[in-house]
This record gives structure tokens, sequence and C-alpha cells, in this order.
């Protein structure tokens, strides 16, 4: 499959429609691998995804609580549903944080709430693990943009 600039495209005038072609905007997606076949696909440079974090704190927090609730307080006959819906709940928001679907790809229908070998909840791992590739990207690119502006700042010192 052949990969083209954007640029190229709209500087030739060539018509895209009449075949499949990649088209590069310079945004990447990184795999990242949680077993040897399977990943998930992540765009470390969307800064939309702090927004989204903060954004959705509270939702968090508040299932977290519910969950918390109906484990130590529910009955036998709505506990399971009452933790299937607040799971549901919570993949929602973790999928939408990060813009893919993480916990369909990583856990498949097991629950958010699993633990982990460390003693955490799934969920709690998730955070823990992509924040700061996010952060790291950041930073990165960061520096590449300060060394960027800084060439053409220089010079009204």
């Amino acid at each position: 499959m052949e990969e083209m600039n954007v640029n190229s495209v709209i500087e030739s005038g060539d018509a895209v429609a009449d075949s499949k072609q990649i088209v590069n905007f310079g945004v990447k997606r990184t795999k990242i691998y949680f077993d040897e076949d399977n990943y998930i696909s992540l765009n470390l440079s969307d800064t939309n995804v702090v927004k989204r974090y903060y954004n959705s704190r509270d939702k968090v927090e508040s299932i977290i609580n519910e969950f918390d609730k109906k484990a130590e307080q529910g009955t036998e006959d709505n506990i399971i549903d009452d933790i299937y819906y607040l799971d549901q709940e919570l993949r929602n928001v973790i999928d939408y944080i990060f813009d893919e679907k993480i916990c369909e790809k990583v856990i498949g229908n097991a629950s958010v709430f699993t633990i982990t070998d460390d003693g955490n909840y799934f969920f709690t791992k998730v955070f823990e693990t992509l924040m700061p590739l996010y952060e790291k990207d950041f930073k990165l690119k960061s520096k590449k943009l300060e060394k960027k502006f800084s060439k053409h700042l220089d010079k009204y010192k």
C-alpha cells in the first residue's frame, strides 16, 4: 500500500478517491503490546487525553464508590447485576479517555474490577501503565518544539 504525505496530495492535485491510499498527517499511533500477538493502538501525542482524564475523574470516583458500597451492602439478588452495570460504566469511561477499546482488547469480557497479580484492580493498572507513556511522549515532543522555536527566537535576544 502506498503511503503519501498529505502535502504532496494537495500540491499535485491527484485524485485519491478512486484508490485506497494511506495519507500520513504526521501523527502516529503507537502499538502497545500486552502479549505476543495482541496490542492496543494509541495516539500518545493526543493532548486531549489529559482533558478527557480530568473530565472523567468524578465519574470514575463515583463508580468506584458505588462499587465499594454495593460490594459491602449488596444482597445476592441484585449484586451481580449492579456490579456488572458499574463494570460497563467504567469500561466506557476508560475507552473514552484513551479513545480506544482498551478493556475489550486487553481483558475481553472480564470485569475491570478484576484483581491483577500485584493486587490492584485492572482499571488501576490501565492508568498506572498508560498515563506515564503519554507524559513521556509529551515531554519529548515539548523539548523538540522548544528547540525548534528557540532557533527562531534566539535572534531577538
